[in-house]
């Protein structure tokens, strides 16, 4: 054998100096010491890979101030910090559930919130591409660990490894990754006679799973799709480029287009300047170079950001890969701004709405006066109709007749049921009292509801901005699962309750009411009067005697009239599309549909809105696409 084959080798992490050159950390040692120390170096050509988060998925902090109260522009208090473990969870689910109104709009101001550059930032050891130091320096630490981490990890480990044991032969073991090998069995791939088929081989004392056919079988079920293979030469291509995972956090609760501004700077500034070329103030060359271009992989809102950015600088963009985004919006955005976090009855959904709110009460305050979610609810390109209002008249739940209002929006869902509040109609999305417990708004001289509708106002104004562009290489994959992930596709008032309560809440307020709900305090501001429960899904609605007509019409209630005359019991419907739990089909698809037309999207079910990049099949979506993206980029520059 030779010395190659037989002496061990230990590798060592690759590391950068401040100039971004790369090097690799070792100290001399004996003859007698068997073990010898390796690095892999990169390739010199460079492109970088650029991930974007979601919603709620970058931790915030609020802005330093001196005792003048003078921003300092160093990080305050912390804003919002997500969890990233069980015992962090149940932490947060208790601080959360004792948060009150006012001190969630203190800490969720989009005036007076920044990215935390605090964040943890700690990169496993089995990740040799970057130290925990580097990946700080590109802002690992500002997404949530919990949601993203160990993508970004998987991510540097696929793209510039492509190996089970880098550094050594395919004879001792060394196979490509599955992730990797099985992109070229997508179409049946390679001779039934390639010893790759092997299930399992044992070789120098080492399992290789090599099944890669067996691998591209079960991502095609996943992905619903059968995708051309990729080519070994194609794949080769992988090995050509360098390619460093960064990451962008951005204050969620500002305008996307406020985002999108700062990513454009950030690839500009910060990505591509590491990585410019040429010399270092010393003379010497420095080691990497850039083609002018980057991939941006983004999750839920951040495609909305990517989008916008895109538009600025389609050219500096080799090719996008959106996640799980709310294309055109999503219904829940009512839903959970009327009447809290949305649970399904588990544990977990239950601490996490002690978290995020459980009422509308705890809501709405975060929420009311940030452009950044109100972005997230239906554009005038979602399904009309998505609002909708039904009243079922009859003695029992199982011969209850349905009598339907008009669903908005008919044409325009900002005038028709944005600008709306409990002050014009009881369905309107936004109660005017839960808008500034903390008097932050009125202290400074501004009307609540006017600080609401200036919010809205620049939606619309983004929404109109980014339309249904696309970036010209543009790939993704969306939720379609109709079993545990099904997602809001409409929201919808009725008095009928879902078939595992089997009741009809009848327009008699002692029937079918229950008991403690009677006893809670009824807000008695005029039409209507609401009586909040738990998670705030019901409302009482005064009605005419002819319980057909005008359901949706304002009128005024006297306080103590409310038990008098005839009353609905409302409440909000249930999830009823298929989706992610958050973004449904009807969103989701809408990917297909941009302009210019993506090039592949893939429809999936099987993985939760939040943990999308958690999931095995997500993720070797994510480099498939990649590595189709990477056959445009220019060849490298020799030498």
């Amino acid at each position: 054998m030779s010395e190659q084959q037989t002496v061990a080798k230990h590798r060592v992490k690759l590391h950068f100096d401040k100039d971004g050159n790369p090097y690799f950390p070792s100290v001399t040692s004996p003859k007698s010491f068997k073990v010898h120390a390796f690095g892999i170096k990169p390739p010199r050509d460079v492109i970088p890979v650029v991930f974007v988060p979601g919603v709620m998925g970058t931790n915030l902090c609020l802005i330093g101030r001196d005792k003048d109260g003078n921003p300092t522009g160093e990080p305050g208090e912390a804003a919002w910090t997500p969890p990233n473990s069980a015992l962090e969870g149940l932490s947060a689910a208790n601080k959360g559930a004792k948060e009150r109104p006012a001190e969630r709009q203190r800490l969720r101001d989009p005036n007076n919130t920044m990215v935390d550059p605090r964040g943890p930032c700690s990169v496993p050891d089995s990740v040799f591409w970057l130290t925990s130091e580097e990946a700080r320096n590109r802002r690992w630490h500002e997404p949530h660990t919990g949601s993203y981490l160990n993508f970004l990890c998987k991510l540097e480990i696929a793209l510039n490894d492509r190996w089970i044991r880098p550094g050594y032969l395919r004879k001792e073991g060394n196979f490509e990754l599955e992730e990797i090998g099985l992109l070229k069995y997508l179409d049946g791939g390679p001779s039934e006679n390639d010893p790759s088929h092997e299930q399992t081989r044992k070789i120098a004392g080492i399992y290789a799973r090599t099944d890669y056919a067996g691998g591209a079988k079960k991502a095609m079920k996943a992905w619903g799709a059968q995708p051309p293979a990729l080519t070994e030469d194609e794949i080769k291509r992988l090995e050509q480029y360098y390619y460093p995972v960064w990451a962008y956090g951005y204050n969620w609760l500002r305008c996307n287009g406020e985002a999108a501004d700062g990513l454009v700077k950030y690839i500009k500034e910060k990505v591509l300047a590491r990585y410019e070329g040429g010399k270092d103030k010393d003379g010497k060359e420095k080691y990497f170079r850039h083609q002018g271009k980057v991939i941006i992989v983004t999750h839920s809102m951040g495609g909305l950001v990517a989008r916008r950015a895109a538009q600025e600088i389609p050219d500096t963009i080799l090719g996008v890969v959106h996640g799980a985004q709310p294309v055109v919006g999503a219904a829940a955005v009512y839903r959970r701004v009327k009447s809290g976090q949305d649970q399904d009855g588990s544990i977990v959904e239950s601490k996490v709405a002690d978290v995020i709110g459980r009422t509308s009460e705890r809501m709405t305050p975060q929420l009311a006066c940030s452009p950044g979610p109100l972005e997230l609810a239906p554009t005038r390109d979602y399904p009309p109709g998505w609002l909708k209002t039904t009243l079922h008249v009859g003695n029992s739940y199982h011969n209850a007749v349905p009598h339907s209002v008009p669903a908005l929006p008919v044409k325009d869902p900002y005038t028709e049921i944005y600008s709306k509040t409990t002050d014009d109609c009881w369905w309107g999305m936004i109660d005017p009292a839960f808008i500034d417990p903390a008097e932050i708004i009125r202290k400074r001289g501004d009307n609540p509801v006017g600080e609401y509708k200036n919010a809205v106002d620049i939606a619309k104004t983004f929404h109109d901005k980014l339309g249904l562009y696309a970036h010209r290489e543009t790939y993704g994959f969306y939720g379609v699962d109709n079993d545990k992930y099904r997602a809001y596709g409409h929201v919808e008032w009725s008095n009928l309750a879902d078939d595992s309560h089997g009741m009809l809440y009848r327009p008699d307020p002692k029937i079918g009411i229950p008991k403690d709900l009677m006893e809670r305090k009824v807000k008695k501001t005029g039409y209507p009067v609401d009586v909040y429960s738990v998670n705030t899904r019901y409302v009482y609605v005064s009605l005419p005697s002819d319980t057909k007509d005008d359901l949706l019409a304002p009128k005024n209630l006297k306080p103590g009239e409310v038990y008098e005359k005839q009353v609905c019991f409302y409440l909000l419907s249930g999830r009823n599309q298929a989706g992610d739990g958050t973004v449904p089909a009807d969103s989701g698809k809408m990917l297909k549909h941009l302009q210019p037309a993506p090039k592949m999207v893939f429809a999936m079910s099987g993985f939760d809105h939040q943990g999308a990049y958690n999931d095995p099949y997500t993720y070797q979506a994510t480099v498939y696409f990649i590595t189709r993206i990477i056959q445009k980029a220019s060849p490298p520059v020799s030498g």
